[in-house]
């Protein structure tokens, strides 16, 4: 029995002590490191807060690491909440600048342009690094673009294009904003107007030659066998109201789907283009 009961309390004690060092600060960031490298990172990111409540060190560090887990695994605003936390709890920490890049890249991937361009016109007043202030920025050239301010994006990729490690970039990039600047956009009323003069010259005019030329054959086709119809039996005739009436459809859709086909046509080279833009927009995360 005294025997028993000693074996007892040494596994006891045992167990308390693995206890002690699982939950060590140390082996919880490692932990932490683990899941982040694995791309684990919601985990991640819950494991760094139990990190930050067992320690209080480099806490401008895992704060920065945090904010990253939740940019990454898709939560930017949750991501700019903690960035946030270094510039204001931080504002000496090395990771300042890098924080203002964080929070202006996670408004880059919600679509808030004027907030990411703001959030880096301010950044650029408080870092001192010359690499910090390019990249700054760039970022902010590529706010224009999405903004379709071709414009101000091509200037400033140009005063960019000199720059170690962001000349073929900036370089490709005054490139789209060159492009963006003079995409051969279609009228969408030109369109329709075209083929109201003739059925599937809207479509043809938008590059949609096949289409254009199949609405010309059926409606022309619709258009005879009215005329024929009601040549042959006068204004009764059956035939005639009915191709008529279907070549009518025909023409009025033709109108519509040129119009349609022009406002497709210009998305899609908006689309084309803004393809190019976003692996440039990955590059840089």
């Amino acid at each position: 029995m005294i025997y028993a009961l000693l074996i007892g309390c040494v596994l006891f004690l045992s167990q308390g002590l693995h206890a002690e060092e699982y939950y060590s600060p140390e082996n919880i960031l490692r932990f932490a490191e683990h899941l982040y490298d694995e791309g684990d990172y919601l985990r991640a990111a819950s494991e760094y807060q139990r990190y930050l409540f067992f320690s209080s060190e480099d806490v401008d560090q895992i704060i920065y690491k945090i904010g990253l887990c939740y940019r990454l695994c898709g939560r930017p605003q949750k991501a700019i909440d903690w960035f946030e936390k270094i510039l204001n709890e931080h504002q000496e920490s090395n990771l300042l600048g890098s924080a203002y890049y964080q929070i202006g890249y996670a408004y880059l991937l919600m679509g808030e342009y004027e907030e990411s361009i703001l959030k880096m016109k301010e950044g650029l007043g408080r870092v001192k690094k010359k690499e910090e202030q390019v990249r700054f920025q760039h970022l902010i050239g590529l706010n224009y673009l999405k903004e379709k301010q071709w414009d101000n994006a091509y200037s400033l990729f140009d005063s960019l294009k000199e720059h170690d490690g962001l000349r073929e970039s900036s370089l490709r990039l005054k490139r789209y904003a060159e492009e963006g600047e003079n995409l051969s956009y279609k009228s969408p009323l030109l369109a329709g107007l075209l083929s109201s003069l003739v059925p599937g010259a809207g479509k043809i005019y938008c590059g949609r030659i096949k289409d254009g030329l199949y609405s010309l054959f059926f409606i022309g086709t619709a258009g005879w066998l009215a005329y024929n119809g009601f040549k042959v039996d006068g204004e009764n005739s059956l035939k005639g109201w009915l191709w008529g009436i279907g070549g009518g459809v025909l023409y009025a859709g033709n109108i519509y789907g040129s119009t349609i086909a022009a406002k497709v046509c210009n998305r899609n080279l908006e689309d084309e283009l803004f393809a190019k833009i976003q692996i440039e927009i990955d590059l840089f995360k």
